[in-house]
């Protein structure tokens, strides 16, 4: 299992404390890396095949990464080499905006039933795991749903999207998504829960999420299963229905 983090801030702001403490309790995650942020709407990835433990170019991207919001992942390998191309986040422009996608679980189906082979039309990605799938399978269901009116929005996009995986894939998944502006969670892995927490800042509020075990001795709360939590600047946007 891989492990993921997530900061979403109303300021631009570091994961210089978090991202090492992050890093030692996921070290065991030996098969890549990947750290992507935003600059102004454009995304920025720094992602490695490289042992996260030996890894100096880790370091140097946690001290570059300065963000509104910050995806972070460390990956243990079920299907895929340890390659630069099948390390998370990937990113994606798609319905105008940058997107990144950091995922952790097993959904073996849709490599199965070859979903999608749009997966080779999106320029910025070169895997063909299940997670690069999984990631193409929400942008087009986003896609396909915004195009069928003029009034729908993001948000209702990516729950129809993210229930249609489960529904048509099944599989374990626990997700990052995010534009910049919302950051997107999923928890639909039993007995591997998203751990978050918001703190005040001096510039207003900070919202952090993860997978490894709390990693401070702050109290954590856990993400309901099923549902897709929207954070925005820090703040708490919206809980979907459970979608399954």
């Amino acid at each position: 299992m891989c492990e993921l983090f997530a900061l979403s801030c109303n300021d631009k702001d570091r994961a210089t404390k978090g991202l090492p403490v992050f890093q030692q309790r996921g070290s065991w995650c030996q098969d890549g890396w990947g750290i992507g942020w935003y600059d102004g709407p454009t995304s920025r990835v720094v992602k490695s095949g490289e042992d996260v433990n030996v890894s100096e170019r880790f370091f140097k991207a946690v001290d570059k990464a300065k963000s509104n919001v910050i995806v972070a992942h460390v990956r243990s390998s079920t299907g895929g080499a340890a390659d630069t191309c099948n390390s998370h986040p990937f990113k994606i422009h798609a319905v105008g905006r940058d997107w990144l996608f950091a995922h952790n679980g097993d959904v073996p189906h849709i490599v199965s039933q070859e979903y999608p082979s749009r997966v080779k039309l999106y320029s910025d990605i070169d895997s063909d795991i299940d997670s690069a799938r999984i990631f193409s399978f929400l942008v087009d269901e986003m896609e396909r749903y915004l195009q069928g009116s003029t009034i729908r929005g993001i948000y209702p996009a990516v729950v129809r999207a993210s229930k249609g995986l489960i529904e048509r894939f099944g599989g374990s998944v626990n997700y990052l998504l995010t534009d910049g502006l919302n950051l997107f969670i999923l928890n639909h892995y039993p007995g591997t829960p998203i751990y978050f927490i918001r703190r005040g800042k001096p510039y207003g509020s900070a919202f952090v999420a993860t997978t490894v075990c709390r990693l401070t001795n702050e109290r954590w709360r856990t993400l309901p299963p099923d549902r897709v939590l929207v954070v925005s600047n820090g703040d708490f946007l919206v809980l979907s229905d459970p979608i399954v």
